[in-house]
């Protein structure tokens, strides 16, 4: 029997990155994630 083939960790990196740039709501939730941090971070510098 074969050994399974093993991917890299950049690999594997790549494959996420490819999967979630073809995937809309996979980038609005990040999108939106992001500008909830970035505002909290505003607020926070401005008390």
């Amino acid at each position: 029997m074969r050994k399974p083939i093993r991917t890299s960790f950049d690999e594997l990196v790549q494959q996420n990155k490819k999967e979630i740039l073809q995937d809309q709501k996979a980038i609005s939730l990040i999108e939106a994630k992001l500008d909830a941090k970035h505002e909290q971070r505003r607020e926070e510098n401005y008390r």
